[in-house]
């Protein structure tokens, strides 16, 4: 079943129990996990392509982070008994090295928000968001944060961003359309060490 989700709608929360996955058909998404009454932590993006739901899914467990909509999203609901039986003898291989690919993608990640520069952080996080554009995403250039999004999303302080978006600006890296658009791609990368 195809599900049509609006930007900022909440595609799974974390506690509640599933037994399926999501596959997404198109947008973006970001994973967050909050802890008690403090904000919501970045752990990951995902777009078009991948699955979110698939660590609690198996186990009809409870889900470990919530999934929220950058962009409106559709995505296709599967049963983990479905999916697995659609991936046939090869599923539990399949599973695992997707499973593998995605925490091991969450590491560096959460390596890269503890140990970087905040112009470095935003750069990447900047990045990462144009990178999983795809066709449904009506402007692949704007950043769909807000400054404030992007310090919750990284732990730094508003201000902090704000600072640093001046910079990026400066550099030529950002424009700002009363939102903020990627300008050259080559001075953000450089500013993302990439």
């Amino acid at each position: 079943m195809r599900r049509e989700y609006r930007k900022g709608e909440y595609l799974l929360r974390q506690g509640f129990q599933g037994t399926w996955v999501l596959a997404l058909v198109a947008g973006r998404v970001k994973v967050v996990q909050s802890e008690g009454e403090k904000k919501e932590a970045l752990i990951a993006l995902r777009g078009a392509g991948d699955l979110v739901g698939e660590i609690a899914a198996p186990r009809n467990g409870r889900r470990i982070a919530s999934v929220q909509a950058v962009d409106p999203c559709t995505a296709v609901v599967l049963e983990w008994t479905q999916l697995r039986a659609c991936l046939g003898k090869a599923a539990d291989g399949l599973l695992l090295e997707y499973l593998g690919t995605k925490l091991a993608q969450a590491g560096p990640y959460k390596l890269r928000l503890m140990h970087f520069k905040p112009e470095r952080k935003i750069a990447r996080l900047v990045l990462e968001l144009a990178a999983l554009s795809d066709p449904s995403v009506a402007n692949p250039d704007r950043v769909p944060f807000t400054q404030q999004e992007i310090a919750d999303s990284l732990g730094i302080q508003t201000s902090t961003v704000a600072e640093h978006v001046k910079r990026l600006r400066a550099k030529g890296a950002l424009v700002e359309r009363g939102h903020l658009v990627l300008g050259d791609r080559e001075a953000l990368h450089r500013a993302a060490g990439v």
